[in-house]
């Protein structure tokens, strides 16, 4: 935002130098990037010294002079005759433009070259008549543009302003923070619009269809109008500011824009259908010229229209249709409170921001609305001869009220390390247009946008105490951990895995439309509106299709061992349409793992699996059940289920290999997931203690031929049952199937450890018991125990 300084002086009584004020600017809040000089068509002139002074060999009235312009020495020929060495004058370098239209070249003059020319006030525009070229003062400095030097146009400050301070996108605006900064009064002229044309009932309508995009909408009419060019003063801080001058009514609503931050609009009253003015959404395949010229494909966008057509894009441009011309007489004068989303997806698509719409999109302010509109109205009156129609036409949805904030002394001081007072806080505070009502704050309609909580309210506070005098003692602090029981949980079960060989990754959260379908995949996945690209195009609402993809990579890539482990989220759609994200706990093996660091490599396989699961359920201290289960993407009869009080929360297994021969794998891959919401930050149940035995353990091993529908759990379970007090452990340690085995079968072998708690037991009894536990196996389950 561009603001030339002379406007702000107009409002803000200021003695400070450019650079001070935006020095005072920046401490406030509001970046100061720049400062610019503008002369009236004044470029590349700056200050130069003159070195050397000699006369022509042949023409004694012209002199060569070596001028010093802080970049290099130039030669400059003139025939002026007040210059001596020593002297400080303007120079108009190469390139260089004065107020006459001139443009300066390097020539030359007599037979000599001349690499710029010398400037006296005339040149410059300062005077009609000059005795020869200006001298300045001794103290200025060499290179200098001297615009600055002079103080020709005055400066601009180049603000960069951030996007939630929308109320600081007029001079008014920043007029407002300097004087609340400086402790100055503001001085806004009051506006007082002459009516004298008809009433404005019988010569216009509007129609709000859409109150919900355009809550307030304003109009004025002003008739009998004269366009012409707007007044030179108009135009300079026009340029100034960086918008070009169109006409004198144009150029007014241009102008009130800078001034107030409100937008507004002309439309040429005779080119609307009907006279009426109706503010709705676009129609199927709609378009419109817009006054750039360029036609714009409407969709489902705000649009302003007459009758039949579209004639403006609500917020953003108008069109060339209903544009202010060369023959308009009546006008209809467009200010309006718009949805700022509204605006914001209008701009996204048609790909067009303008001066209107930046501002319309953080949201303007609603009592500006009409105050802009009453002194866009005087200026046209004044600056194009209309007569301003009686009454205006003010459609809104309702009123907006200022918010109300709480806002604690002690919490304030507590924030800034201050011991500001209840009445400097008011000050400060009414300083920027808040008001203070007891203990609640009541937040300016043109604040309305950026001041939400009450720490909001407290960063005012800070900014125009300021900074510099904010305490810099730095608070006594209580180093303690940030770390809940939830992340040292999942820091426990990060450290399992990485001890049993795996390696932890991290992948993108987001997956193609079609992925894999493995395991306990959740709800609906979520599709993205706006993906990086089609194959992150899904929120993923499970893992494990991530974690097949970086096996692929990798054994792709020459890896025959990986073993990889996520813990992550996923998002998903329950059945209600509601939005999900779970922690969940993935896994993928392939090949061989290194336990140890000097250590043999070990074959992944299913029971392995199974123990870490074991393992990382025990560690979390949670209640589970394995069942055998058949679940998608994994191998039948060599998976398994995770359940809690019934409810499925992981399974593990081998995959199904369809799934290795999609990603051309020809070894067995393991998998795991578990839902880790549903395990974490668990109450985790007291230790269980027993006595340690003095009497000695016996171990025996039985081998057996199994269907294939007898599970690992049914036979653990029927050995202990038969064995009873004296089984202590069972352990599963070899598993074959081959073509000794009959088909529908496979071989397992156990080792049993047999221990009393009261006595030492005989061989004698333990080999009974041990007889008793096949011959339940061989009865119970079918099995074939092998002698």
């Amino acid at each position: 935002m561009k603001i030339p300084l002379q406007w702000l002086k107009e409002y803000v009584k200021i003695e400070a130098r450019p650079e001070e004020l935006a020095d005072r600017l920046t401490m406030g809040g509001l970046e100061v990037g720049a400062i610019e000089y503008h002369g009236k068509n004044i470029s590349d002139v700056v200050t130069g010294k003159i070195k050397r002074v000699e006369r022509h060999a042949t023409k004694p009235d012209v002199l060569i002079c070596q001028v010093d312009t802080g970049v290099k020495i130039l030669q400059i020929v003139t025939k002026a005759t007040n210059i001596k060495i020593g002297d400080k004058v303007p120079v108009a370098l190469h390139g260089a433009t004065l107020p006459s239209g001139i443009k300066i070249q390097s020539r030359e003059m007599h037979g000599v070259e001349s690499f710029g020319m010398l400037c006296s006030e005339v040149e410059l525009g300062l005077s009609a008549s000059a005795e020869g070229i200006l001298i300045l003062d001794k103290d200025t400095a060499v290179g200098e543009d001297i615009r600055k030097v002079l103080g020709i146009g005055g400066a601009v400050l180049d603000i960069d302003v951030l996007p939630n301070r929308t109320d600081v996108l007029s001079v008014i605006g920043v007029a407002r923070e300097l004087a609340a900064i400086l402790n100055k009064k503001i001085k806004i002229p009051a506006v007082r619009v002459k009516e004298t044309g008809a009433d404005i009932k019988g010569a216009a309508r509007v129609i709000v269809k859409d109150k919900d995009l355009c809550p307030r909408y304003m109009a004025r009419v002003l008739s009998g109008v004269k366009i012409k060019q707007s007044p030179e003063w108009m135009q300079e801080r026009l340029i100034a500011c960086g918008m070009r001058p169109v006409n004198n009514v144009v150029d007014a609503t241009n102008y009130v824009l800078l001034e107030t931050g409100q937008p507004l609009h002309a439309f040429d009253l005779n080119l609307l259908k009907d006279r009426t003015v109706v503010v709705r959404r676009s129609k199927k395949g709609e378009k419109m010229i817009t006054i750039d010229g360029e036609t714009r494909e409407l969709s489902d966008t705000l649009v302003i229209a007459d009758t039949e057509k579209a004639v403006a894009v609500a917020g953003v441009m108008g069109g060339a249709n209903t544009e202010v011309n060369a023959s308009t007489m009546d006008i209809l004068l467009e200010s309006a409170y718009f949805d700022p989303r509204s605006i914001h997806r209008t701009e996204r698509s048609l790909k067009l921001r303008t001066e209107a719409s930046i501002r319309f999109d953080r949201g303007v302010d609603w009592d500006m609305v009409e105050t802009a509109l009453d002194r866009a109205a005087m200026l046209i009156a004044d600056l194009a001869g209309g007569k301003v129609m009686k009454g205006t036409i003010d459609v809104k949805a309702g009123e907006r009220k200022p918010k109300q904030i709480k806002l604690r002394l002690p919490r304030i001081n507590k924030i800034l390390g201050t011991r500001i007072k209840l009445p400097e806080v008011k000050a400060i505070l009414g300083r920027l247009g808040f008001k203070i009502m007891g203990k609640y704050v009541l937040v300016p309609l043109f604040r309305a946008g950026d001041i939400e909580r009450e720490i909001d309210v407290i960063e005012e506070i800070a900014r125009i105490y300021g900074y510099g005098k904010i305490p810099t003692n730095l608070p006594d602090l209580k180093i303690r951990s940030t770390k809940d029981i939830i992340e040292k949980q999942k820091n426990r079960v990060r450290s399992m895995l990485m001890d049993a060989g795996l390696f932890e990754v991290i992948t993108y959260s987001m997956l193609p439309k079609s992925s894999l379908e493995i395991g306990l995949a959740q709800g609906q996945p979520i599709k993205l509106l706006n993906p990086i690209s089609d194959d992150l195009s899904t929120m993923r609402n499970s893992i494990l299709p991530s974690l097949i993809n970086v096996l692929s990579y990798n054994v792709n890539h020459q890896m025959d061992d990986v073993n990889i482990f996520e813990i992550g989220k996923i998002f998903y759609k329950d059945n209600k349409g509601d939005l999900k994200e779970e922690q969940v706990l993935a896994a993928v093996l392939l090949g061989k793992r290194k336990l140890e660091y000097s250590g043999p490599k070990e074959a992944a396989d299913f029971f392995q699996l199974k123990r870490i699961v074991e393992d990382i359920m025990g560690s979390l201290g949670a209640e589970y059940e394995l069942k055998e289960n058949s679940l998608p993407g994994f191998h039948p009869g060599k998976s398994a289920s995770i359940h809690k009080k019934e409810k499925l929360i992981g399974a593990f297994g081998e995959l199904h290999p369809d799934i290795s021969r999609k990603i051309g794998i020809d070894k067995p891959i393991y998998a795991l997931s578990l839902q880790l919401d549903e395990v974490l930050a668990i109450k985790k149940l007291p230790p269980k203690y027993k006595e340690i035995t003095l009497y000695p353990a016996t171990k025996r091993d039985i081998a057996m031929i199994v269907p294939y529908q007898v599970t690992n759990r049914a036979i653990v379970s029927e050995i202990k049952t038969a064995g009873g007090e004296l089984v202590e452990d069972v352990v599963l340690f070899d598993k074959y199937e081959g073509p000794q085995i009959e088909k529908g079968y496979y071989g397992l072998a156990y080792s049993i450890t047999y221990r009393s708690a009261k006595r030492t037991l005989t061989d004698e009894e333990v080999n009974a018991k041990h007889d008793e536990i096949a011959g339940c196996l061989s009865k119970n389950l079918g099995v074939k125990v092998r002698k």
